[in-house]
């Protein structure tokens, strides 16, 4: 690829994302938003969630360095407890967003126990089906 089609692409794509973005700030000062503060939760408790993850696999990897049995036991131990605390959390983050997409749709109260059933359904047949094929080594 010659560099001048290469600064041509960069260069539509520029104008391309342009009036992209210039169409969708004119439908929002049109139209309005419709964002609240129960999606910003939503994203808090996302970043919050990263932020605890990222912790603990730093934690995790500064375990290989200690050399006593009781260390990384000790360690292992904490580490696990903090992340069923992180496995609560994402429940509890899976709860807030099926929540914030009924209230947004104005969907029944139904659908919202239907949506955290189905989830949740998806989650037990995706950890036994692991389990299944991991055992049969075609993982």
């Amino acid at each position: 690829m010659k560099i001048s089609n290469l600064l041509i692409a960069i260069v539509l794509v520029g104008l391309f994302v342009t009036v992209l973005g210039s169409w969708i700030a004119d439908l929002n000062s049109n139209y309005g938003s419709e964002i609240d503060e129960t999606n910003l939760e939503i994203f808090n408790k996302l970043d919050s969630i990263n932020t605890q993850t990222e912790q603990i696999q730093d934690k995790v990897d500064n375990l290989k360095e200690k050399t006593g049995a009781l260390d990384i036991l000790g360690g292992l131990l904490s580490d696990g407890y903090s992340a069923l605390k992180i496995t609560a959390q994402s429940f509890d983050l899976m709860d807030s967003i099926i929540n914030a997409g009924v209230k947004y749709l104005k969907l029944p109260a139904i659908f919202k126990v239907a949506m955290s059933a189905i989830v949740l359904i998806i989650i037990f047949i995706s950890i036994i089906l692991s389990a299944i094929l991991k055992d049969n080594n075609k993982l």
